[in-house]
């Protein structure tokens, strides 16, 4: 089972995340800010893939794109969920970019493309 990390500081999106994702045959860990997704980037063997929001408060989604980006990690897609302006976007750490409000369908198909399937 492919395991995805959902970094965001609003539980709701948090939730509506994880519903989707565990429906959709993925299993799901959750960080409700940057300095806790960070400790569990550390800490995890294997993420497949990391969904995280750009405005967090104290350590942001661009910030945690670059940690995983300098570590040993760097191959792990990631994913930005914002409503900023792309302007304020470090777009070059991230394998995509989905706008808020998002559609689920765009993302479980971005999903099943950037991970790769075993064989």
């Amino acid at each position: 089972m492919k395991t995805i990390l959902i970094i965001d500081d609003e539980d709701s999106i948090r939730q509506l995340l994880k519903e989707c994702l565990t429906k959709w045959g993925y299993h799901v860990q959750l960080a409700k800010d940057g300095w806790e997704g960070i400790r569990m980037i550390n800490d995890e063997c294997k993420y497949d893939a990391i969904l995280t929001d750009i405005g967090m408060p104290e350590l942001n989604g661009n910030d945690v794109a670059y940690h995983i980006r300098s570590s040993e990690k760097s191959h792990t897609p990631i994913i930005a969920i914002t409503g900023l302006r792309n302007s304020l976007l470090q777009s070059a750490l991230f394998d995509l970019v989905i706008q808020k409000p998002f559609n689920l369908i765009m993302l479980k198909s971005s999903l099943e493309s950037l991970i790769p399937k075993k064989i």
